[in-house]
Formats: C-alpha cells, sequence, structure tokens
C-alpha cells in the first residue's frame, strides 16, 4: 500500500513539472511561429532547357499565395552573351508570369554555384527555386548536379523542381 502512496505521489510531482513547464513556454512565447512566408524568390534558370510554357505549376502557386516578388536569375560565365533562344524562353516566361511580381537578372560569375549564392545572399532572397537538368548516369557519377551543390552550401529553403 505504500509503494501505491509513493507512485501516486512521484506521479503528481511529475505531472506538476510539466504543468510548469507548459505554462513557462506559453508565457515566454516559445510557440510563437516566427516564420514568415517566402516573399522574396529566386528563380536560379540558364533558360536553355526550360520551355517557358512548362513552368510548374506549384512553383506558380507559391509565388501567387505569397504574393512572391520572383527574380529570374541567369548566370552567365564572363563576357557570354544570351543568345536569341534564351531570350525568346525569357520571353515565354514573362509572358506565363505576367500576373506575378517578377524581374529579370544576368550576372557574371566564373563559378556559377558561388554566382547564385552571393546573389541570394546580398538580395536578402527567402526562397531559391531550380529545375534540374536532366543527364545520363555517367555524367552525374562525373560531374555533381548544381542543384544538389547549391543544396548543401546554401542556407536558405530550396524547392528543386522536375520539367
Amino acid at each position: 500500500m505504500s509503494v501505491m502512496i509513493i507512485h501516486i505521489v512521484v506521479s503528481l510531482i511529475i505531472a506538476l513539472a510539466f504543468l510548469g513547464a507548459f505554462i513557462w513556454a506559453i508565457k515566454t512565447n516559445q510557440y510563437d511561429d516566427d516564420y514568415s512566408p517566402s516573399v522574396r524568390i529566386l528563380f536560379a534558370s540558364d533558360l536553355s532547357e526550360l520551355d517557358g510554357s512548362s513552368l510548374p505549376e506549384v512553383f506558380m502557386d507559391i509565388a501567387r499565395v505569397n504574393k512572391a516578388e520572383i527574380t529570374i536569375l541567369t548566370v552567365n560565365k564572363e563576357h557570354d552573351i544570351i543568345d536569341v533562344e534564351k531570350a525568346e524562353v525569357g520571353y515565354d516566361l514573362h509572358i506565363q508570369m505576367q500576373e506575378l511580381n517578377h524581374r529579370f537578372e544576368v550576372i557574371e560569375s566564373e563559378n556559377i554555384e558561388l554566382g547564385i549564392e552571393e546573389y541570394a545572399r546580398v538580395n536578402d532572397m527567402q526562397m531559391l527555386v531550380t529545375i534540374p537538368k536532366q543527364s545520363t548516369w555517367f555524367h552525374r557519377l562525373v560531374n555533381p548536379s548544381l542543384s544538389k551543390k547549391l543544396a548543401q552550401h546554401i542556407d536558405i529553403p530550396m524547392l528543386a523542381l522536375s520539367k
């Protein structure tokens, strides 16, 4: 009988400790949601394999719901120029995204990954979106994907979409 009383007392002490911890958490705002939606989205694309009419709808929905500013970023190697095909894809994207707040940026960098990371940091981007290129298994074995490299190093949420 004395064992039952000890168990009840210990159980009440533990329950009171959890109740105290819960009240402390509520009073110190531990349950406040500090997350803010991604309103500055960086869409990194070289515009080469992207069909402007096939931008994934999930990306458009995220931007629409959050009333996001979208920056379409193309990183060129030093002194490269954008050819006509890429410009046409950019124009198609512009038409497809005309109800969204968007802009195009082209920067020069010898290292594409570092160029994207630096742009995202300097411009305080809140999300990075990429569409990884399709490649053969041998190419993936020898040359890791840019999207994988970015996912390992970038400090903001990243969304990798398939075509």
